[in-house]
């Protein structure tokens, strides 16, 4: 929790405001030099730059997003801090308004763009009508002014390296088309050149650029060419008519006018994604098999690098033509209608089906309780009903075909009503025959057991103290146990034997007591029954003075104050054996030496005696720490917030009644108030339902606070906060609609899955919302979204709800979904999407994703890496060479040193290169 609250503090800090970040684009304020440069992870980026591109500045391992659009308002004065936070491909964008101070892009490849703006229509010059509404010349006007005697705009240059290619647009406003704009002038000049140029002759329509380009030549010889990069030519995308009816596979052709300056080229069918191309010629294989006969429209859409804008073709309607194949069917051939069954039985299915159509697998249910797959045939899988209560139950099997190309699936079932009725009685038994309970042992003790079925019991399992003593599977069956290493005391022997008849294990158990004489082979203090109990030697003496817990206590002490000499804290109350003895006097082996229901740890932590109990273990008020939070915060003390809102935290629901009413009250700050809400969250105190739905429903609230409850309430888990959280799903507010999702997950009812699943389904709603309603249907474990998840990683536009949608279906853990995710990792565009699938199918561990693993293990970077630990996860040694092979491959040191741990994992033994 605290390392989340320091995060949450270093976003306050950076940005301030705390919002769930928006997915497309990020805003940059001024930020303190010590905090822009702060790399917590070490990764390279600093922490400002990974909060701004949504990746973890505490993991190491978390991947900040490249080419995002960096926003600099004109009220923040200066670009050089965005410049700061940027990486490599990312564009920064400055709006109308006074920019001051140098610029240095220190050598990154990045983009600085002024927005165009397209003006209301204004009369023309001579008065006769009304100026062309689409007009372009009309634009915002961006200055960049300098105010510290020096250029404006500095290129690095070293002796390795070449000047990189920068573009810059400057708008100047066109008051009308007839009016001449003054030339805007811009000093410019390389490192190391003693000779500012100065470029003032600027084309001023909106959709031309001024390209700042510099040649390979010696430093004092830096030549800056201007030129105008210009395009009369209409961009446009038109999908040819392939003519109908179509079938099977048909080839679909593009032609686009202005490629180059297009991404990806998308074709649509019915609105879904069915292919993408960049090159000419612009050509797509259609599968029109998986499509219904009858008129499906296409459309091809694509995105303008320059205009910033979607191009589509003008939609055109193909007519789908497939002959459809016999139908295959599946039989339960047992248990029939109404059968009564009772034990383990056999669930038995035949099918038909044409002879060009194969069965891929059969899969069984009980009242919709997944049994498992078959793959014979006849299909079959046991059913233990002794398991399941007796009633009535539909057992059902779902089997899916293919034809003999691949190139359809089809899904058949069948189902039947029966009842379950276990109510024969079974008494078997399992005894101890040569020991009584009671009774007094030492040595070496022979315990010995019987049946009373054993026709049907097979071997017996003794214990002692839940240790495992031996295995006998046959009779007499006996066991050896020796009590000369013990330490004398009552012991509980416990035999089990399994019933093969009932599936149930019987026991039986007694205590007996264990005395041995009390020796001490080397005289150093300590019983050898002690020493052998904690792995000591009995015959050296000078392990009176070892300390294997390094607790500066020695195992002679150790002894004689009755404390593990391999536990530091032997009580576990959070305070070491060390201090209880040397520092504070109270009882190591009692967590609460006072006795005033407040642990030794927990006093020390918070301040109070925890050897005396007239202080009854009382922490600092509730409001005394509350203001010792308020005046860290206000003096931006982030160790300070940090320990006052642990022991907050600590404080639970007793806390909560006075935190609402901080989180109510408009006049304290807002980030503070977020701070808050964080805590109340980890309180979890139902009590906190009221309040908390009173801020949500307040309309004269702030909307991030508003949203602050929205997302703590779901984490009170009171009943009272379904209905609120519901209605909070439709609220036009993005942050308060996509808190409340998040709350809806934390809740945990059903009642959520049905409107969640609806908002994560509609495209035309914010990304945000989406994810959260995908994380939140994901914490609720429901396999009603199964299929959902499915269909948003295969379908959808967006590569981030399509990488969580991946991830949301590794936390199912169900086999269904281990094709769409071995598909992901195969043929997905994004790697974003294909890492996260392989992170999936490690958390499902099923086999069939081994060989798409292994394959991926020579897709080197994050994948590589996520691959082998899937295939760590899933435990099959046949990768165990692949990965080997993947770290001798590897030249990441980070990389190499994750491969090598996936490695040990998989095989149990340190790589050895």
């Amino acid at each position: 929790m605290l390392r989340k609250l320091k995060a949450l503090i270093l976003v306050l800090s950076l940005f301030g405001l705390i919002c769930i970040p928006n997915i497309n684009s990020a805003k940059v304020s001024s930020t303190p030099a010590k905090l822009a440069s702060l790399d917590s992870d070490k990764d390279g980026y600093s922490d400002s730059c990974e909060v701004l591109h949504k990746s973890d500045p505490q993991d190491k391992k978390s991947i900040p997003k490249q080419n995002i659009t960096i926003n600099v308002p004109s009220d923040v004065e200066t670009i050089q801090e965005a410049i700061n936070v940027s990486i490599d491909g990312d564009i920064i964008m400055v709006f109308q308004g006074k920019y001051q101070g140098n610029i240095n892009f220190n050598g990154k490849t990045i983009t600085l763009l002024s927005t165009l703006h397209q003006s209301a229509t204004e009369p023309m010059a001579d008065g006769s009508g009304q100026a062309d509404s689409n007009a372009t010349n009309l634009t915002t006007n961006t200055i960049i002014e300098d105010i510290q005697g020096a250029n404006v705009i500095t290129f690095n240059k070293t002796e390795d390296t070449n000047p990189v290619l920068k573009k810059l647009t400057i708008t100047p406003t066109i008051e009308s088309e007839t009016t001449e704009p003054p030339p805007p002038t811009i000093p410019m000049q390389f490192e190391n050149s003693t000779t500012p140029t100065v470029i003032s002759e600027i084309n001023t329509t909106a959709d031309e650029e001024l390209i700042i380009s510099s040649p390979s030549t010696a430093p004092d010889e830096q030549l800056i060419d201007s030129e105008i990069a210009t395009s009369d030519t209409e961009p446009s995308l038109e999908v040819i008519d392939p003519g109908s009816p179509v079938g099977d596979t048909v080839i679909i052709s593009v032609t686009a006018v202005d490629l180059e300056n297009f991404y990806y080229v998308y074709l649509y069918c019915d609105g879904s994604q069915i292919g993408l191309d960049i090159t000419e010629p612009l050509e797509y294989s259609w599968n029109t098999i998986r499509f219904t006969n009858g008129t499906h429209t296409l459309k091809a859409k694509a995105y303008h690098k320059v205009l910033g804008e979607y191009i589509e073709s003008v939609p055109i309607n193909v007519t789908v033509y497939n002959e459809t194949p016999d139908v295959p069917s599946v039989t339960i051939t047992y248990p029939t209608e109404s059968h009564t069954v009772s034990g383990s039985i056999r669930i038995q299915a035949t099918h038909s089906h044409p002879d060009e159509m194969t069965r891929l697998a059969t899969y069984f249910y009980v009242n919709d309780e997944y049994l498992g797959p078959s793959f014979s045939s006849p299909a079959g899988r046991t059913w233990a009903t002794e398991y399941f209560s007796d009633g009535a139950y539909i057992v059902k099997v779902i089997s899916y075909f293919c034809d003999s190309g691949l190139k359809f699936k089809i899904k058949c079932e069948n189902s039947v009503a029966v009842t379950v009725d276990n109510t024969a009685t079974l008494n078997p038994e399992v005894n101890i025959d040569n020991l009584t309970d009671g009774q007094e042992v030492s040595g070496t003790v022979t315990i010995q057991a019987s049946v009373s079925d054993p026709a049907n019991m097979r071997a017996v399992i003794c214990y002692v103290n839940g240790g495992w003593i031996g295995y006998d599977s046959s009779s007499p069956y006996q066991f050896t146990w020796n009590t000369q290493d013990l330490e004398n005391g009552t012991y509980t022997i416990k035999v089990m034997n399994y019933h093969s008849k009932s599936h149930l294990y019987y026991e039986k158990e007694i205590t007996v007591n264990v005395d041995n004489s009390n020796l001490d082979s080397d005289n150093d203090g300590m019983p050898d029954w002690w020493e052998i109990l904690y792995g000591l030697d009995p015959y050296n003496p000078d392990d009176a003075d070892g300390d294997p817990d390094e607790d500066e206590v020695t195992n002679l002490l150790e002894y004689i104050y009755n404390t593990d000499p391999t536990n530091p804290d032997t009580d576990g109350d959070g305070l070491s054996d060390e201090y209880e003895i040397y520092a504070y006097g109270t009882d190591p082996n009692n967590p609460d030496s006072d006795g005033d229901s407040v642990s030794d740890g927990d006093e020390v932590n918070q301040g109070s005696d925890p050897a005396d109990p007239s202080d009854e273990g009382q922490p600092p008020a509730v409001e005394d720490l509350l203001s010792l939070l308020e005046a860290a915060y206000n003096v931006g003390d982030l160790e300070g917030i940090a320990l006052n809102a642990d022991k907050l935290m600590k404080q639970g629901s007793a806390a909560t009644s006075l935190l609402t009413a901080v989180l109510q009250d408009e006049e304290k700050d807002l980030d503070f108030r977020g701070i808050i809400a964080e805590i109340i969250a980890e309180a979890k105190d139902p009590d906190s339902a009221d309040a908390l739905i009173e801020i949500l429903e307040d309309v004269n609230q702030d909307t991030y606070i508003r949203a602050e409850a929205a997302y703590v309430l779901g984490t009170t888990g009171s009943d009272t906060a379904l209905a609120p959280l519901l209605n909070a799903l439709n609220n036009p507010d993005v942050d308060i609609k996509s808190s409340a999702a998040l709350g809806l997950g934390f809740l945990g009812r059903q009642e959520a899955i049905t409107p969640l699943i609806i908002l994560l389904e509609n495209t035309e709603e914010e990304a945000i919302v989406r994810v959260r309603c995908g994380e939140a249907l994901s914490n609720l474990k429901t396999l009603l979204a199964l299929d959902i998840f499915i269909n948003t990683l295969q379908n959808d536009e967006d590569e981030t709800i399509r990488g969580r949608s991946a991830l949301w279906l590794g936390s199912l853990e169900h086999s269904d979904a281990v094709p769409a995710l071995i598909e992901a990792v195969n043929e997905d565009s994004s790697l974003y999407v294909a890492d996260n699938a392989a992170i999936a199918l490690g958390m499902i561990k099923d086999l069939s994703a081994v060989d798409t693993l292994i394959n991926a293990l020579d897709r080197g970077g994050l994948l590589r890496i996520n691959s082998a630990e899937a295939l760590a996860q899933i435990g099959d040694l046949s990768a165990a060479q692949p990965i080997a092979d993947a770290i001798e491959d590897e030249q990441d040191p980070w990389g190499k040193q994750k491969l090598m741990e996936a490695y040990e994992q998989l095989t149990g033994v340190e790589y050895q290169p």
